[in-house]
């Protein structure tokens, strides 16, 4: 697996799994995007200075494969990205 970090940009290749991604709290927008056969993917957030991750709401915590979706929520410190399959995927997180 390899881990880009530019600026506000975070890049995985080769991950399988559920992968926690560490975001800046200074940004309240993160797009998530993923490519591989990942089945729908799950995100959830970690609020700033909490230790359990919470749901958005139903209709915006899911990303279907191969697609990207756009995240707002202000003070989160990390994203738990959990795809439904268990096959290799990339995933980038762009936080503005």
């Amino acid at each position: 697996m390899t881990f880009i970090r530019e600026a506000a940009i975070t890049r995985k290749t080769g991950v399988t799994g559920s992968i926690i991604i560490p975001v800046s709290p200074n940004y309240t927008h993160h797009v998530v995007a993923v490519e591989g056969s990942t089945g729908s993917v799950a995100v959830t957030f970690r609020p700033s200075g909490f230790t359990n991750f919470q749901a958005f709401s139903e209709e915006q915590g899911v990303i279907e494969e191969g697609t990207s979706a756009t995240f707002v929520q202000g003070s989160v410190d990390a994203l738990l990205i959990s795809p439904e399959s268990g096959d290799t995927y990339k995933i980038t997180v762009s936080d503005y």
